[in-house]
């Protein structure tokens, strides 16, 4: 028996208020289009508390993960 689950995901380039220049692979509930820029936005504040600027998305479409039971 598997499970099988769809969502987006995407590399997002962001700048922290502290000048800190990060990539981070942040994943999005699945939805017929790719996430806006401020659907990501709400994404990544649920990561850092502080300011933060996005500089860019390559949004890597739909992905999936199988769980298989035994």
């Amino acid at each position: 028996m598997s499970n099988t689950i769809e969502f987006r995901q995407a590399r997002v380039k962001v700048k922290r208020a502290n000048g800190e220049i990060l990539s981070v692979m942040p994943t999005h509930p699945l939805q017929d289009t790719a996430p806006t820029a401020s659907q990501w936005r709400t994404v990544l504040e649920k990561t850092f508390s502080d300011r933060f600027h996005i500089l860019e998305i390559t949004d890597w479409g739909i992905q999936s993960a199988t769980l298989y039971q035994r």
